[in-house]
């Protein structure tokens, strides 16, 4: 499959203020006569210090979602008031239909501050991504949602959705069965059962009652292919896999997972009330696929039956996984090679199956780069023997002319993993099956064949401010307006624009594919 890495692109602005101004002209209306002043273009809005820009996409298509989605955003688990909108309002919760959200923060607000943006809608799965503000400047973040009713059939999402209901006082009428299983096979599947007279409850604490739709969400650590890493079911994990905030103690460092899969189960009403807390408990079966790499054993290895496999669950609120207690995988199923991990909750989220690891942040050695060059490095999971799954990572790195070394973030320390070097035309130019550990930086000079085929440009914004007639020709430049440009493969690059209303995207490759 051939896939666009950056060609056809598209800006989304948010502008500070409606379209075009409307005070050029100033009526003086006394029922009679109507008298103007002479005109004047507006004064530029002040340039603000921070902004935080976020773009939410759908999962399967890879795009900015274009349905109503809220954005809100939280400190430790309570809603912030330290954020406003980009025209200077109190608020903590952003609405869109562009896919593209962006706030700033409150004039005093003390430095370093932590939030946490949840994205929902209806038809899509609830996500999250944090954000840490150190420091004035411009900050991103990207949370990619899965619709509840997309045809991921042989993929490795799969969505299943069911119908119940709930009596008045909030129990189920009938035992709720769900399940992935249909075209995922061996690349893992999860089954949920509650039991009548389960008591639903939201986040409030009230009943939810009457008809309730089940959603259940396996996202299956088997990656689709190397060179489509952005449409792995690993680039939906919440937070992200190589990037999460695990609070296993009180400490909430970024840790990465190896995981052998994870679920989402949610449950609405027609209001669109969703249940967070059950009376009693509720069994979900996670099928882990007999190739995901086990870090705790010694030495790493796949999983087995008798494996202990820690269960984790995502805060929503505060973008953080907590662990919930461990499963003990069962037999093998040779059919479908996976191994059973039931395990029972009392409250609806995320959940993930997996071993956290640490991770480093390694500097490779590189040839000396004579112009521009994109390079998509991908990382994998394996035993000492053999290629596994449960890490799935990619970057793309743009190197500049004079370039001789890469850094890359939170790679996994400590395992072994597969190396991969992609160029921009999709050929590969460095592969490495033995990586005993990544972190070492023993074998981390690199001898790569760059193609300097691909072209790059610059892309100019300017935003401004224009008076309707007479002043037409009247316009000002807008500061501090957030953009995004984004290609179709997912790579999506940030700015703001300056005291003239000004800002430019560089080195953007121009129509270069991967296959």
């Amino acid at each position: 499959m051939r896939q666009k890495f950056a060609f056809i692109f598209q800006i989304l602005v948010l502008v500070l203020f409606t379209s075009f101004m409307s005070g050029c002209w100033l009526f003086d209306d006394d029922d009679s006569t109507t008298t103007t002043t002479d005109p004047e273009p507006p004064d530029a809005p002040e340039a603000l210090d921070t902004v935080v820009s976020g773009i939410i996409l759908d999962a399967s298509t890879n795009l900015p979602i274009s349905s109503a989605i809220t954005v809100a955003v939280t400190e430790e688990g309570t809603a912030t008031t330290k954020t406003r909108s980009v025209g200077g309002d109190s608020v903590s919760s952003f609405s869109t239909s562009a896919g593209f959200v962006s706030f700033t923060i409150a004039d005093g607000t003390t430095l370093p501050v932590d939030f946490t943006m949840t994205a929902s809608g209806t038809g899509y799965i609830t996500s999250a991504s944090k954000v840490a503000i150190t420091a004035s400047g411009d900050y991103s973040f990207e949370i990619r949602l899965t619709p509840t009713t997309v045809d991921t059939s042989g993929d490795t999402i799969q969505v299943n959705t069911t119908t119940a209901s709930a009596d008045n006082t909030g129990a189920t009428t009938a035992e709720i069965s769900v399940d992935t299983s249909t075209g995922l096979g061996a690349n893992g599947d999860v089954t949920i059962t509650i039991p009548s007279g389960t008591v639903l409850r939201d986040a409030d604490g009230d009943l939810v009652t009457g008809n309730i739709e089940v959603v259940a969400a396996f996202f299956s650590n088997q990656d689709t292919a190397v060179t489509s890493a952005r449409e792995s079911s690993m680039n939906a994990f919440p937070g992200g896999i190589n990037t999460a905030q695990v609070d296993t103690d009180e400490d909430g460092t970024t840790s990465a997972f190896v995981s052998g899969g994870f679920a989402t189960i949610t449950i609405k009403d027609d209001n669109g009330n969703e249940v967070t807390t059950l009376s009693q408990p509720i069994t979900i079966v996670a099928n882990v696929p007999a190739d995901t790499v086990n870090t705790d054993a010694s030495p790493v290895a796949f999983v087995q039956a008798g494996d202990t496999i820690p269960v984790w669950s995502f805060d929503e609120s505060t973008g953080e996984w907590t662990l919930e207690g461990n499963s003990t995988l069962g037999v093998l199923d040779g059919g479908s090679n996976t191994l059973p991990a039931s395990y029972d909750v009392t409250h609806l989220t995320s959940f993930n199956w997996g071993y956290k690891i640490d991770t480093c942040n390694p500097t490779f050695n590189v040839p000396e780069v004579s112009s521009t060059v994109d390079l998509l490095w991908v990382v994998q999971a394996k035993t000492s023997g053999a290629a596994g799954k449960g890490f799935y990572t990619s970057d793309i790195t743009t190197l500049t002319q004079g370039t001789t070394s890469v850094q890359l973030t939170n790679m996994p320390d400590d395992i072994p993993v597969n190396l991969l070097i992609l160029n921009s035309d999709g050929t590969v130019t460095f592969v490495d099956n033995d990586y005993s550990d990544i972190c070492t930086g023993s074998n981390n000079d690199i001898s790569i064949t760059y193609d300097d085929s691909q072209t790059y440009a610059d892309v100019t914004v300017n935003v401004k401010w224009a008076c309707e007639s007479p002043l037409a020709d009247q316009t000002v430049g807008v500061p501090s307006t957030p953009l995004a440009l984004y290609s179709t493969s997912g790579s999506t690059w940030y700015g703001t624009t300056n005291s003239s209303g000004t800002y430019t995207f560089s080195d953007i490759p121009v129509n270069a594919v991967v296959s």
